[in-house]
């Protein structure tokens, strides 16, 4: 099973572009695990993510952050050689879109790379973080931020393989480090949990069931564990 720093290593790109890069983690695992790269652009739509990403990506070499709608981004066909998008699929309206303007400012011959988790866990504890992201999404979605659901690995292989990328590889990235039961991430679910509760809007007819089911799944966490949700690393390269 690859990971995404196996992957990375065998990629030589000049310039990378991270979409909708949020604090700008991704970027920063890329400049960490490339072959070799020039400049690292990573882009997001919201002022306060690029203001943290380009603080963080100002003390590696060729880093920047700058504000940009993923699915209309202000760059030139074929602008770089490596575009990479990290868990940010669920939160777009039109996935496809985001999609399709990473190729267009893809070159020839160059990578893109989508990291995405996915619904389809096989343990107990990883599935508590797909519970956990839904009922987040539910939330989001009641205060107007759209955010949706996970997808399932059919779903995802299915909006990355219509774009008729060459050498399409798919690799499963599975969390199986540390102790799904430790105490300290234990405090660190709840600390999440109350932090969602607070976000219900109390007017909605759904504050109530929203409200018992975040409660349900902080026991189940307790009583399950807590792993990252499963992911798809799938790259492919442009003709």
């Amino acid at each position: 099973m690859s990971t995404v720093e196996t992957v990375a290593s065998a990629l030589r790109p000049r310039r990378v572009l991270d979409v909708a890069t949020g604090a700008g983690d991704f970027a920063l695992l890329l400049a960490q695990s490339l072959g070799s790269y020039e400049e690292i652009v990573a882009v997001d739509s919201q002022p306060r993510a690029v203001a943290q990403a380009g603080e963080r990506l100002a003390k590696i070499r060729g880093g920047k952050a700058l504000e940009a709608d993923a699915a209309a981004l202000p760059f030139p066909d074929g602008s770089f050689d490596l575009v990479s998008i990290s868990n940010s699929l669920h939160h777009f309206p039109r996935p496809e879109a985001v999609l399709a303007e990473a190729c267009r400012v893809l070159a020839p011959g160059g990578h893109l790379m989508v990291l995405e988790m996915h619904r389809e866990a096989e343990d107990e504890s990883a599935m508590s973080h797909v519970l956990l992201h839904h009922w987040w999404a539910r939330i989001d979605s009641l205060g107007g931020t759209y955010h949706a659901a996970t997808y399932d690995r059919k779903g995802l292989r299915g909006l990355v393989g219509a774009l008729g990328l060459k050498d399409l590889g798919c690799d499963e990235i599975l969390d199986s480090e540390g102790d799904p039961h430790d105490a300290e991430l234990m405090a660190q679910i709840d600390g999440i949990v109350d932090r969602y509760l607070g976000k219900i809007p109390e007017g909605s007819p759904e504050a109530a069931s929203c409200r018992e089911e975040g409660e349900a799944l902080r026991r189940r966490v307790h009583e399950k564990g807590f792993r990252s949700a499963p992911s798809l690393l799938i790259v492919g390269q442009k003709a």
